[in-house]
């Protein structure tokens, strides 16, 4: 019997993520295989299908996010803050060390990968595959575990977040992912 559990857990297709991110919204989809039925003829009673199966990119519950708008963090930030020098009474206005946009973009970059974090340890996936513009993904897996930076299959460095899941599914499988 436990010839059976390992032969199993050995045949197991992997569970292979794909998060799709820009710096303002991200998705995570899953590969699943789908039966495909052509019709090919036959009469009215009796049909003749090809039956084949293809590769379909579904959206995962609950693992689609949206960045906070910037004009929550507007709100009181319309004046430079004070800097007080120790030395005499001097004052002087000093700029905030990142812009809005920029501490949204690392806010929103942290949420991900907490969550992925979080998914990886309950081994909701096996293989993730990262696609979002070149800079985000340094920044995102600076953010990232190391087990989930070992799980990481491939990485296309792109903004895809406004395509379609058929677009998506081509330009995985034109750049040699569709394996990943």
């Amino acid at each position: 019997m436990r010839n059976r559990t390992v032969l199993a857990k050995k045949n197991k297709t992997p569970v292979t993520w794909i998060l799709v991110a820009d710096g303002k919204q991200a998705q995570i989809y899953a590969r699943e295989m789908r039966e495909k039925r052509i019709p090919i003829g036959g009469g009215a009673k009796h049909r003749h299908y090809d039956e084949s199966f293809v590769q379909d990119l579904v959206e995962v519950p609950d693992m689609a996010w949206q960045a906070e708008s910037p004009t929550i963090y507007e709100a009181g930030r319309d004046r430079l803050g004070r800097v007080f020098e120790s030395g005499n009474s001097a004052h002087h206005m000093s700029e905030p060390r990142m812009g809005i946009h920029e501490e949204i973009k690392q806010h929103f970059m942290k949420m991900i990968a907490d969550r992925l974090n979080e998914a990886r340890a309950k081994k909701m996936f096996d293989r993730l595959v990262l696609v979002a513009p070149a800079r985000m993904l340094g920044e995102l897996k600076d953010h990232l575990d190391k087990t989930v930076l070992k799980a990481v299959a491939a990485e296309l460095p792109k903004d895809l977040t406004r395509c379609d899941n058929g677009t998506l599914l081509h330009h995985l499988q034109d750049t040699g992912l569709e394996s990943a």
